[in-house]
């Protein structure tokens, strides 16, 4: 199991760099309670924060949580409607 933390911002960013975390459930995402906006995830680096409907990604208000069943973290991406939006991360 794998843990981690992430300030995300205005600039898509990869949720993990490390090329050897791997899943075996999926990946859970909490965006914190005390975040003043949106974050969104993808599996693109070209996602958007609420711009676009064909590259928004699947937005996680703050306090709210998001369980994707994908054993691979390094195919995900993060954006936000704001700088300084934190989220943590588990890979189960």
């Amino acid at each position: 199991m794998q843990t981690g933390r992430k300030e995300v911002g205005l600039s898509v960013i990869p949720l993990v760099t490390n090329e050897s975390s791997r899943g075996i459930t999926g990946i859970q995402i909490y965006a914190a309670g005390v975040n003043t906006d949106t974050v969104y995830v993808g599996f693109r680096d070209t996602i958007s924060a609420d711009v676009d409907d064909d590259t928004d990604g699947y937005a996680i208000e703050p306090g709210k949580a998001v369980l994707l069943p994908i054993k691979n973290p390094n195919l995900i991406y993060l954006i936000a409607g704001a700088a300084s939006q934190k989220i943590w991360w588990i890979i189960v």
